[in-house]
């Protein structure tokens, strides 16, 4: 049997503030190593700074949790924190994109 509170919960699509989300941008390390990011940020944020919540995880940004990231990151953005979520080194996007660059 379905908890009734759980079968009324809806996704939140409106918040405070509109959101910006750029799919993919590269991160340059000092040593040469790319890093992949899929952020989620207020529209405004260039003109009006926020405070950033920074999830670094070894699943793939775009497939391993995306699912949980679209309900949560761009709730958070709306509410005025930037999420970045980033890939770590030798797992997703950049991973495939190196080795398809060395071949």
């Amino acid at each position: 049997m379905v908890n009734a509170k759980v079968a009324a919960m809806k996704t939140l699509r409106k918040f405070p503030r509109a959101v910006r989300e750029i799919a993919h941008q590269i991160i340059a390390m000092p040593d040469g190593t790319e890093l992949s990011a899929r952020i989620w940020l207020p529209k405004d944020a260039a003109k009006n700074p926020v405070p950033a919540i920074l999830e670094h995880l070894p699943y793939r940004k775009r497939d391993g949790t995306i699912v949980r990231d679209a309900l949560t990151h761009p709730y958070l953005a709306g509410h005025g924190y930037a999420c970045i979520r980033v890939d770590m080194p030798a797992s997703g996007w950049i991973c495939a994109a190196t080795a398809t660059r060395k071949a």
